[in-house]
């Protein structure tokens, strides 16, 4: 089993400056953490389990020339693992010192798991993915669930973009 949620997501690229010269370490440490995330790792909604299909890391710092905050990036003040809702669908955070720069993962797509582990069905689109969490739950909120079934997704099943 690997590692906890919380120290997964804790400052995971404080030692990495997140420059140009600096993007390939950035993004290696990115991929394990979504290999860590896609293995071992589901949403649980009520009684419904669901594991992670597809995902997308953002990154984001305030410049110092910048004014006013980016509209189309959400501020969060959030505890490492812990999921934040908003307008356009779900993100597990990662731990936030600062409210000029964080990163998420923004949840795009979710395959619905039965108990014996057979896939269901795949819901594609965040939107979707997070009112489908919300309506699956009763009277609690959607939880990340650690010690799920481990999955055996190789490295080179896992894609990965850069988009700027």
């Amino acid at each position: 089993m690997g590692k906890d949620l919380k120290t997964l997501l804790t400052n995971p690229l404080k030692e990495l400056e997140v420059k140009n010269d600096k993007l390939v370490e950035v993004h290696k440490k990115l991929k394990e953490i979504a290999k860590e995330l896609f293995n071992n790792y589901g949403i649980k909604c009520g009684n419904k389990i669901f594991r992670f299909a597809e995902i997308e890391f953002y990154y984001y710092k305030k410049k110092d020339w910048q004014e006013i905050w980016n509209i189309a990036t959400y501020y969060r003040n959030k505890n490492a693992g812990e999921l934040f809702f908003h307008y356009s669908g779900v993100d597990i955070c990662f731990q936030s010192d600062s409210r000029n720069e964080f990163v998420g993962i923004l949840i795009r797509s979710l395959v619905e798991v039965y108990k014996d582990e057979t896939f269901v069905a795949l819901h594609k689109g965040p939107m979707i993915c997070a009112n489908l969490m919300l309506n699956s739950c009763k009277n609690e909120m959607p939880l990340v669930l650690e010690k799920v079934k481990p999955l055996n997704y190789s490295e080179d099943m896992i894609q990965s973009d850069f988009r700027f």
